[in-house]
């Protein structure tokens, strides 16, 4: 049975900034980073990704159904 779904009721913005020129902003400072502010993310990126995927591997053999990861992380990550 297909049930319409109701109409979002519109938010007035706060009208400091815009979506667009927010995201403008953002992607002109993450460009401008210097090497070392890049490089503390990008390992902090990396940190993050290891343990999703030791999260990820977990969650699919408590499932029962371990699925293809690339490389099986130990949990000393």
């Amino acid at each position: 049975m297909w049930v319409p779904q109701a109409k979002r009721k519109h938010c007035k913005t706060h009208g400091k900034i815009g979506f667009q020129d927010l995201a403008k902003h953002i992607s002109t400072k993450w460009r401008n980073l210097s090497p070392d502010q890049m490089k503390e993310y990008t390992t902090l990126a990396g940190i993050a990704k290891k343990l999703y995927m030791v999260d990820k591997e977990e969650y699919y053999r408590m499932k029962g159904r371990l699925m293809y990861v690339d490389q099986p992380l130990s949990a000393e990550a």
